[in-house]
């Protein structure tokens, strides 16, 4: 997806700690991966970044990036068929962060979802020996 950030002008940075590792559903994770990043593609500006860290008994996973508007109702982003198209400019289903949450909870995870102004932030959680 690195020529799609580049197309898009959004600055990706990552910040990937070393010796994290846990047993996940690929397909699953695939998914989460596809939902979070195309939303910083479609939703995003400017930049963004991911970000994975760990200890011995958690694993957390952290998108940023910037908003061109800020969000309305965060809490209601990860309800079915919910979305948030403020521009009104796209036939988003709102069903992505739904999806990404139900994965993520299949995985024994939770899903964090904050903003702040133009600041939009999804954080997932997984506690290793849970899906182990």
């Amino acid at each position: 997806m690195y020529d799609l950030f580049t197309n898009k002008t959004i600055e990706l940075k990552l910040n990937i700690q070393s010796n994290c590792w846990w047993v996940a559903d690929h397909e699953a994770l695939l998914r989460i991966f596809q939902n979070i990043l195309g939303n910083i593609l479609q939703h995003g500006i400017i930049s963004a970044s991911v970000s994975l860290t760990c200890d011995d008994e958690n694993l957390w996973i952290k998108f940023e990036n910037k908003i061109s508007q800020p969000i309305n109702s965060p809490d209601k982003l990860t309800n079915r068929f919910y979305t948030e198209d403020l521009a009104r400019q796209s036939e988003n289903a709102g069903l992505g962060l739904y999806i990404t949450e139900k994965l993520t909870n299949i995985m024994h995870g939770q899903v964090l979802i904050q903003t702040e102004n133009n600041n939009f932030k999804v954080e997932l959680q997984f506690t290793k020996r849970a899906y182990n």
